[in-house]
């Protein structure tokens, strides 16, 4: 008969005892992968706090996208003073003492008279110089861009000044959007950071409709606008969902800031500004915007169920 391969008698028969030993079992080394729980989804939240802590990364392109606005409005803003005709002794006293702090209604209706002599001959410079001073406001977080709302409306009327603000306001806001994304989490988190925390959670409630939040936050008074603008690219707000509910979500604001402005001349204190009617008109338009979108996001819902059933 054929000698076995690892006989008793052979030396290899002693050897493999301790080589069998020594050798760890292959589920040791290799672990099976743990079966997933029923009903558990494998989905990743949008935002979680580590990505939302992490800095990101900035290059060339993100200094482009926000060194060229900037300096394109600063640049605007100083060919525009320039080639605007020069002030008199007696203006440029009224316009300091008009755009030094605390602004009184006084002050207000003697910054009107100033700036509406300059509107007289060149009025698209002086809307085109409102327009950029505004935009550079909000990207740079600046408070005091009401004062500039009013003076449009007391200048070229309701109409003529709510479309000035939309646009100003929807491009100010955007851009400083754009500065948050780049250079703004880590000032964020330092000056807000529970209310970071609290706002990141509302937005992945929400994750499903925000616009319809977004139009929310942008219509009524419970949340700063400051806040939204820069914190707003820290939580993960698409842009695009972000300018869209910035447009339409301040269209009442602006158009009551603009009625108010019309009043200047005509009152003796802030608070014959308010008009009711305004006030109504404002409140609905803000639920006219609202319920459309409200409705479509419950249409969606509505569907979604259905199609899960079927």
């Amino acid at each position: 008969a054929r000698k076995s391969f690892a006989s008793r008698g052979s030396p290899l028969y002693s050897v493999l005892p301790r080589l069998a030993a020594k050798c760890e079992p292959v589920s040791s080394v290799h672990p099976a992968p743990a079966p997933l729980k029923a009903g558990k989804s494998e989905r990743v939240r949008p935002m979680t706090e580590a990505k939302m802590n992490q800095a990101p990364k900035v290059g060339l392109r993100e200094l482009a996208v926000v060194l060229t606005p900037l300096l394109t409005l600063v640049l605007t803003l100083v060919a525009l003073y320039s080639s605007m005709p020069p002030i008199e002794a007696a203006q440029r006293a009224d316009l300091l003492q008009a755009v030094t702090p605390p602004h009184s209604l006084a002050d207000m209706n003697l910054l009107r008279v100033v700036v509406a002599r300059y509107a007289e001959g060149s009025q698209a410079k002086v809307a085109a110089l409102i327009s950029c001073t505004y935009m550079l406001m909000v990207m740079c977080a600046v408070p005091g861009a009401t004062t500039l709302a009013f003076l449009s409306g007391a200048i070229f009327g309701v109409y003529r000044a709510t479309l000035l603000l939309q646009f100003s306001i929807t491009a100010g806001a955007s851009l400083c959007y754009l500065v948050s994304r780049c250079f703004g989490r880590a000032l964020a988190l330092w000056l807000w950071p529970r209310k970071v925390l609290a706002f990141r959670s509302e937005v992945a409630k929400r994750r499903s409709n925000l616009l319809n939040y977004i139009l929310f936050l942008r219509i009524t008074p419970f949340v700063p606008n400051t806040f939204v603008n820069v914190v707003s690219p820290v939580v993960d707000i698409p842009f695009h969902l972000f300018a869209i509910g910035t447009c339409l979500g301040t269209l009442p604001n602006n158009f009551i800031a603009a009625n108010m402005g019309l009043k200047l001349a005509t009152v003796t204190s802030f608070a014959e500004l308010y008009d009711y009617r305004v006030l109504m008109f404002g409140i609905a338009a803000g639920v006219v915007i609202l319920v459309p979108t409200f409705l479509g996001a419950e249409a969606g819902k509505l569907l979604k169920e259905k199609g899960e059933a079927g």
